[in-house]
């Protein structure tokens, strides 16, 4: 039965014109790729990135300037009409040059049948386009888990498909006749492989399958670990295939030791080549492309460190990011009068958060090169308020202020034994008095007419120390707070506690709380907006009218009134009495729960997503500085030495202080590191280690500024610390 959905688009609707839209994305996760003439196509998490391999010119399309149904490509094509193909969680896609045609409907891995018919496989079913629709056929694997790979053997066509397993391993063959499954019963496969499982088909026809515990090949008889063919071939997970124009496949194999590219050669010979070692030991490599035109390169892209290029001597890392230092994850957006500022984890796996700042057409980008402060994957820095002229920042265990270029601790007070007031947001009172959310503890510390006053979780109810949003009402001299158990208010006598789920929303947790101009309160669980008008609770809507299971995340308020609330893939906005809704058939809107939604003082909103990147939206058109390369002025307004990379500071005393030298080269033997008090007291000394020197704190018995000092045989450099 044949099973069509699609539309005709040039860019974007022609009621939304594209300057109302930017997406800024990360595409360092590399999951596929296609090579036409000159140009890689890659299937990146930022988007489609068309690549000449020839300059440095690149193009990305994203959800702000094309169609295309989610940021998170997972697979592309080029078809026999040079079209080229793509499949997002969110639909499929076709693109000649100029048009797009989008498949909302389908999703999945892309592959050419003998036929050279695009073949679009999902989990249970295959759908194969003629040119003019998709003829979609059931498959009955049994699988319950996501599609792995697909290869075709352009022969007798028959069709392969793995999957990603947490159980039994198995390979299927679908063939005119029907399915043939393939597993350790009746193979020489491993019983389990819980990773990517790739397969190939060679010139001779045979299937090459790479898992968690080697690599094995079927010749239509019988299946065979290539191991007991080549016994020195080295260990591991084999990743990704490939093969080139002369028969050689080729393959990635990560163990715990190092990452390997491996040739096999006419079933004789094999050779190993090193992968670079900046690229992390726990990414992943699910795209390798053997480039058939006369440099032979060969291109591998990975999960956190973008595309790599290597010409059998040489690797080179080539740029596939629209924003190369942002995040497709977004903790934070915060707007002052000045400037915006956008938080996001750079990695899945790796630790620490990238900070971007735009103040209209300079962008200023942080990370732990050039941000003193403590760099952790636990708990992202955060930027709590800014109170007059100075921003406040929660690090993780360090709350610290930034004003004018410098960065400085607060004093704060010692109010409980075995407590680190350190470790709270910060909020100032329109007056002045200040209140600290602990949150290891989950203590509340409010500093009031009659001195600082003590709350356990007991009383104001964020037992869980996860607070999401926090406000004072001047109108009625109260702090209001939104967390994980609810919203509670203190009023000068004491708290109250409201918990939604007593009012019928299904959880406790506010993810987001705003006060309208007429003074009601209103907040979003995942499952309703909720007000509070007079201190009276109520659920205004669990539905919003064309999103299917609205789950809310996020909510804010625009000049004019309007309630904007951001849900899973879409955001909307209160018209009256009627929901105008942006998702990905006509917008811009990243993928992703939409985690945050700030107004500047433009009128433009921007908008944070878990998964596809931040975006800016005007409904009025763009201003020209957000329209143009965000990447043109990238500068630094921190103060660091050149020479030594100190972090985290300012430091806990019972953190470790870590050292880089950013030109280890040039150290020579017998170079330290010492840390001296203010008074020039020598309090710790230890040998320069490459790449980072160590220096625990645990003998540091008083808070303060010390100076750090790497000393060599010609020189002496000098850096301050702050320890608390």
């Amino acid at each position: 039965m044949k099973n069509l959905l699609y539309c005709f688009l040039l860019f974007l609707s022609a009621n939304l014109p594209a300057q109302q839209w930017l997406n800024c994305t990360n595409g360092l996760t590399v999951n596929d790729g296609v090579q036409q003439g000159e140009v890689l196509w890659l299937a990146t998490s930022g988007g489609l990135v068309k690549k000449n391999i020839n300059s440095s010119e690149s193009t990305i399309f994203n959800r702000g300037n094309s169609p295309i149904p989610s940021n998170h490509v997972h697979s592309v094509l080029i078809d026999k009409m040079d079209q080229v193909w793509l499949s997002t969680y969110k639909g499929a896609a076709m693109f000649d040059g100029a048009n797009w045609q989008i498949f909302y409907d389908k999703s999945g891995i892309l592959e050419l049948d003998a036929q050279d018919n695009v073949v679009l496989a999902s989990i249970d079913s295959l759908h194969i386009w003629d040119g003019q629709d998709f003829e979609s056929t059931q498959i009955e694997s049994g699988f319950f888990y996501a599609l792995s790979d697909i290869t075709i053997n352009q022969t007798n066509n028959d069709i392969w498909l793995s999957y990603y397993t947490f159980g039994a391993y198995a390979i299927f063959q679908v063939t005119a006749q029907g399915v043939n499954t393939f597993d350790h019963q009746n193979s020489a496969l491993p019983f389990d492989s819980p990773t990517s499982n790739p397969l190939l088909i060679d010139q001779q026809n045979r299937v090459w399958a790479g898992n968690a515990y080697g690599l094995y090949r079927y010749d239509g008889e019988e299946w065979v670990d290539i191991s007991t063919i080549f016994p020195e071939l080295p260990t591991g997970n084999f990743s990704t295939l490939d093969i080139d124009e002369n028969g050689n496949v080729w393959a990635i194999v990560k163990n715990f030791e190092n990452d390997l590219l491996i040739k096999f050669s006419n079933d004789e010979v094999f050779e190993v080549y090193n992968l670079p070692n900046e690229i992390e030991t726990y990414a992943q490599i699910p795209f390798l492309n053997i480039s058939n035109m006369d440099d032979n390169s060969i291109y591998i892209g990975t999960s956190t460190n973008g595309l790599w290029q290597f010409n059998l001597s040489e690797w080179t890392q080539l740029n596939t990011s629209l924003s190369d230092d942002v995040s497709n994850q977004t903790y934070q957006i915060f707007i002052d009068d000045e400037t915006t500022f956008i938080i996001g984890g750079r990695s899945v796996n790796s630790n620490g958060t990238t900070m971007s700042a735009i103040s209209e057409a300079n962008w200023t980008i942080f990370d732990e090169s050039n941000l003193p402060i403590s760099i952790t994957s636990d708990f992202p820095e955060r930027i709590v308020e800014k109170y007059m002229d100075t921003l406040w920042f929660y690090t993780g265990d360090t709350l610290l202020s930034y004003i004018n270029g410098n960065w400085s601790l607060p004093l704060l007070p010692d109010l409980l034994p075995d407590v680190d007031e350190q470790n709270s947001f910060l909020h100032h009172e329109p007056g002045g008095n200040r209140w600290l959310l602990e949150k290891y503890h989950s203590y509340i510390f409010y500093e009031s007419d009659q001195g600082w006053l003590t709350f356990e979780h007991e009383e104001h109810g964020a037992s869980s120390g996860i607070y999401e949003s926090y406000f004072s009402y001047p109108q009625k001299e109260e702090f209001w707070l939104a967390s994980a158990n609810g919203i509670s208010y203190y009023d000068s006598t004491g708290w109250t506690i409201i918990k939604p789920k007593d009012h019928g929303t299904a959880s406790n947790w506010v993810f987001d709380m705003e006060l309208d101009s007429d003074g009601v309160i209103w907040g979003v669980t995942s499952d309703a907006i909720i007000n509070i008008k007079e201190y009276e609770f109520s659920v205004f809507t669990t539905q919003i009218e064309g999103i299917t299971n609205s789950s809310f995340r996020s909510l804010t308020f625009d000049a004019q009134g309007r309630m904007w609330v951001g849900l899973d893939n879409a955001i909307a906005y209160l018209e009256g009495t009627e929901w105008v809704v942006f998702d990905n058939t006509n917008s811009g809107v990243p993928n992703g729960s939409i985690t945050e939604l700030e107004f500047d003082h433009a009128e433009n909103l921007w908008i944070g997503s878990s998964q596809g990147g931040f975006a800016v939206f005007n409904e009025n058109g763009l201003p020209d500085y957000l329209n143009q390369d965000i990447h043109t002025s990238v500068t630094s307004i921190l103060n660091k030495d050149n020479s030594l990379l100190i972090y985290p500071n300012p430091i806990s005393r019972n953190n470790v202080l870590k050292v880089k030298i950013k030109d280890s080269s040039s150290i020579q033997e017998h170079a330290y590191i010492e840390l001296y008090d203010i008074e020039g007291q020598l309090l710790l000394k230890t040998p320069v280690q490459k790449p980072i020197t160590y220096l625990p704190l645990v003998t540091i018995n008083t808070s303060g500024t010390y100076l750090l000092k790497l000393k060599t045989n010609t020189q002496i450099i000098t850096s301050k610390v702050v320890i608390h």
